[in-house]
């Protein structure tokens, strides 16, 4: 079986110890070969050609049709609640990375 291929998408590289902590990052690089660093808005069109699931969180920018464009793999898409909001799951979605 092959892995699938992850990215995440923040506004600002900093805010990924926010979101997930060192032992969230080991469970998720245990399940799919996470792409190295953070993509922002400066950096993400064309860099998501052969993602298959994105994380995304604060600051990302919107998943509309022009960015799935650059993604034809991506199935789905999840976003963490923020630290603030309790224990809500994430939200995610599949079918087109939306």
């Amino acid at each position: 079986m092959t892995r699938g291929r992850a990215a995440v998408l923040l506004g600002d590289a900093a805010l990924l110890p926010r979101l997930l902590d060192d032992a969230a990052l080991a469970r998720l690089r245990s399940a799919v070969d996470l792409r190295p660093g953070v993509l922002t808005p400066a950096t993400v069109r064309g860099a998501l050609d052969d993602v298959d699931v994105l994380l995304t969180g604060w600051g990302a920018p919107p998943l509309d049709a022009a960015l799935l464009d650059t993604a034809p793999g991506c199935g789905s898409s999840c976003t963490p609640p923020a630290p603030s909001s309790g224990s809500s799951p994430p939200r995610c979605g599949s079918a087109g990375c939306a």
